[in-house]
């Protein structure tokens, strides 16, 4: 039980440096195509996935389709492109005693969610009931990932939601590339009062946002959080799935995967004289009918 590693403090800044390959040549003018590999370690990442009106990922779009505003100001885009950076991806599962009856379908969706990442994401499990819990450190081995998931077992009595968050984002804080987690639940947050659980929701959330962590969260069943769940991806940059029914689970997951294999990358540089602390962005696209995510909010330093 590694609750405590998970939560110890650690400090990565929002705008850090992701090494890799080079990139391939950009063509002219950020044309469809470009990948991003690599950002200089000065400017704000901004992970954003385009959607149709259908729901489908497009993925054809430009630069100058792009438009960011940081605290209301329009910033120029630095780098754009699809991004190719290396994915290391935090599973929290929710194996609270109600998802006992569920247990089977939910794993058989986690591991299929496993399967649909692109090779070489690396994959690390959480488990929460009434905390969280490393069950895997990060592996890029699938089969090993699968095998966590598949031994992982329901137990305690509460649920530590903003628990497993916090723990999820603090675990991916020292890796390179693009950092996702995926929360999965059928509940809420029960070990913390009504009267402290804004305060450690707000915690969560911002542990996420310092550490450039998108969550993406599940709610399964009428049981389920919706609202808060929405409020974590909505602010981190990931989307909020729900799955009413144990068949809704294999296209939630498949719609996480499809987001994390399609987002572009969009970096700009944040203004010299901004003071510490979190500053407002938001993310336009001009072609019509589109929908876009994108994280609302970002740590200057």
């Amino acid at each position: 039980l590694l609750a405590a590693l998970l939560l110890a403090p650690a400090a990565t800044p929002a705008a850090t440096s992701q090494k890799g390959p080079e990139p391939a040549p950009r063509p002219a003018g950020g044309a469809p195509g470009a990948y991003v590999e690599r950002v200089d370690v000065s400017l704000v990442l901004v992970p954003v996935v385009v959607r149709d009106a259908s729901g489908r990922p497009v993925t054809d779009l430009r630069r100058e389709e792009f438009s960011l505003l940081d605290e209301g100001t329009p910033r120029s885009l630095e780098a754009f492109g699809l991004e190719a950076r290396p994915v290391s991806v935090v599973l929290a599962l929710d194996l609270s005693p109600s998802m006992k009856p569920y247990e089977l379908t939910a794993k058989g969706a986690a591991i299929e969610f496993v399967r649909g990442q692109r090779e070489g994401t690396a994959f690390s499990l959480v488990v929460f009931n009434e905390g969280a819990y490393l069950d895997l450190d990060f592996s890029t081995d699938r089969r090993e990932m699968e095998n966590a998931i598949s031994a992982a077992r329901p137990g305690g009595e509460l649920t530590a939601l903003f628990e497993a968050v916090e723990a999820s984002a603090r675990h991916l804080a020292t890796r390179e590339g693009a950092r996702i987690a995926v929360v999965f639940t059928d509940g809420t947050d029960t070990v913390h009062p009504a009267d402290e659980a804004e305060a450690a929701l707000e915690r969560a959330i911002d542990a996420a946002l310092t550490r450039d962590v998108s969550i993406y969260t599940v709610a399964f069943g009428p049981r389920a959080a919706r609202g808060i769940l929405r409020r974590i991806a909505d602010e981190t940059g990931g989307e909020a799935l729900v799955a009413d029914t144990p068949s809704d689970l294999g296209p939630a997951f498949a719609h996480v995967a499809e987001s994390v294999g399609n987002r572009y990358l969009l970096a700009f540089r944040p203004p010299e004289d901004a003071e510490p602390g979190f500053r407002s962005i938001e993310v336009k696209v001009s072609r019509p009918g589109l929908r876009l995510t994108a994280r609302k909010r970002y740590m200057a330093k």
